[in-house]
């Protein structure tokens, strides 16, 4: 059972499932507490040893979601009759990819919950959480393997493949063999074996095998797309996408297997705040550039004017100052606005009251709302003057104009 003394067999690896090779730290056996401490871009795997999952085989029914709420009570009816233990108290998870088994069919692991729900909570508790559990074998569609693994004294032969119903677990013996599936004539099935292994499996089947390492057997397992947290071991979709980002974000910003990105993505950056920075810089140039024309303008063409503060409007004032002096009508005195109200109002109607003060003409006799003040503002504007209704009232002004800084 699950305690802060149980000690934990683990490896731990600086790659991720992106990079192109798998290296991993020996085996090492440590209680919860003195695992290694959750890190920038760390992903916590637990692996689900082969002796405490059974596989099984279903039918599942068209257009079952696997997220619908029936999809648990629908497993537990197709197993009810294959499972020894109480249905209320196993674990069930899907295989990643449904129809993954022979004839269309859809692997479901099972395993003990609570004790399980032990472990998990265990980690949990120890600011370990875990990340994903995955099994160390699971069943496959490939070609037969048969794999010896564990310890001397608790060995195991382990069949996966096609033709192997799933995953075929036997004690690690000469006498078990004769239990497995056997080659057809001339076909031989590869046999891989844990180095502490390789002497007796060679021994008892008088052949050459492969050498797998439980920490690369596990590492293989961790980088698989299973993830046995289903049901009421699910985390939901949001702490799970949350888990998924930050485990992405640290591998990106720490991983070595990612320092080619990060430096393009800085050198990136450098490259377009440099460009940020010329193109401002250009434009200041620029504007100022217009600034001293236009003051060139003033001073040059008003010799007067010594103390340029905002030359468009001084420009302006110069030039009603000639105005004046020249006796020349402005577009805001009355006799102006009379013409261009003149002209705007080509229907002849009747105003009953003008007003002018301040370069402002107010009217009276358009009714606001009608299609007449319409035409009057099309053609006032069409002459540079804008015409607002102000209850019974027109007001009519010089529009502003657009000058350059």
């Amino acid at each position: 059972m699950a305690s802060p003394s149980v000690s934990y067999a683990y490896v731990s690896s600086t790659d991720s499932e992106y990079s192109s090779g798998q290296t991993s730290s020996a085996v090492k056996t440590s209680a919860v507490m003195s695992l290694p401490s959750p890190g920038r871009g760390f992903e916590l795997v637990a692996v689900v040893p082969a002796a405490a999952l059974s596989w099984h085989a279903v039918d599942l029914p068209e257009g079952l979601s696997t997220a619908s709420p029936l999809l648990r009570t629908v497993l537990a009816g197709l197993l009810e009759d294959r499972l020894l233990d109480d249905l209320e108290t196993m674990h069930l998870a899907l295989a990643p990819e449904r129809r993954t088994a022979a004839n269309g069919q859809t692997w479901v692991a099972a395993c003990d919950k609570a004790w399980l729900q032990g472990h998990l909570q265990l980690f949990e508790s120890s600011q370990r959480p875990v990340t994903r559990i995955v099994p160390e074998f699971a069943p496959s569609q490939e070609p037969l393997q048969l794999h010896a693994v564990g310890d001397a004294e608790s060995a195991s032969w382990i069949m996966t493949g096609a033709l192997a119903n799933g995953l075929i677990r036997l004690p690690f013996s000469a006498a078990t063999l004769s239990l497995l599936p056997q080659p057809a004539e001339n076909e031989v099935w590869p046999v891989f074996a844990e180095p502490g292994l390789a002497a007796a499996t060679e021994q008892m089947l008088e052949s050459k095998v492969g050498l797998v390492t439980r920490q690369q057997r596990w590492l293989d397992a961790a980088n698989s797309t299973w993830d046995l947290a289903q049901f009421d071991l699910a985390h939901s979709a949001r702490s799970r996408t949350l888990k998924k980002i930050t485990v992405g974000l640290g591998e990106l910003l720490y991983a070595p297997q990612w320092r080619p990105v990060r430096w393009g993505a800085l050198g990136l950056v450098l490259v377009n705040l440099l460009g940020l920075n010329v193109w401002a810089w250009q434009q200041n140039r620029n504007l100022a550039a217009t600034r001293l024309a236009v003051q060139n303008t003033l001073t040059q063409t008003f010799p007067a004017v010594k103390v340029v503060v905002d030359a468009p409007l001084q420009m302006q004032r110069e030039i009603n100052v000639l105005r004046q002096a020249n006796g020349t009508a402005a577009a805001d005195d009355l006799e102006v606005m009379l013409a261009a109200l003149s002209r705007a109002n080509s229907g002849g109607r009747t105003l009953s009251s003008i007003d002018f003060a301040n370069g402002e003409l107010r009217i009276k006799g358009l009714d606001s709302d009608s299609q007449a003040l319409g035409a009057v503002a099309n053609q006032l504007s069409a002459s540079g003057y804008t015409a607002q209704p102000e209850g019974d009232t027109v007001l009519i002004k010089s529009a502003p104009q657009r000058t350059t800084p």
